[in-house]
């Protein structure tokens, strides 16, 4: 006959041992995991934070430099528009490419009161787009 104190004796102490193992493991599991999840998101923020930097750097830039050149009118103020001048085309939205040409145009043939018209009528464009990305930025930052 089984002595049925004994074997549930055994059985607890077996089925509590295996719960003492199993348990950790799972719990650090599930924690690594977690802990993956929210590093990639974090990765994925800084990602987006450095393209919106980015891309304010480079529009601000070019607003501000290309202001500079049409007042000051000099060859350091041309390099420096240079710099930033194609590199806005990455970051504007394609329907206002043509504004940027007529505007290289404008410089170009040293018509320096149309290219300001321009100037003006692209810098709002930019102000908009960069209002845009900022409360984007803002409601990825709140989540």
């Amino acid at each position: 006959m089984i002595d049925w104190s004994a074997t549930a004796a055994w059985v607890t102490l077996a089925l509590t041992l295996v719960i003492s193992i199993v348990s950790p493991v799972i719990s650090t599991y599930l924690s690594n995991k977690f802990q993956l999840k929210i590093r990639e998101y974090e990765k994925s923020e800084k990602e987006v934070e450095q393209h919106y930097l980015e891309k304010r750097e480079i529009l601000q830039g070019f607003i501000s430099n290309t202001g500079k050149l049409l007042n000051r009118r000099d060859s350091d103020s041309l390099k420096d528009c240079g710099e930033h001048f194609y590199l806005v085309y990455t970051y504007l939205p394609k329907e206002h490419w043509n504004k940027i040409d007529l505007l290289h145009q404008h410089i170009q043939n040293v018509d320096y009161a149309s290219a300001q018209t321009l100037l003006l009528e692209v810098s709002k464009v930019i102000a908009e787009l960069l209002e845009e990305s900022d409360r984007t930025n803002q409601l990825i930052k709140s989540i």
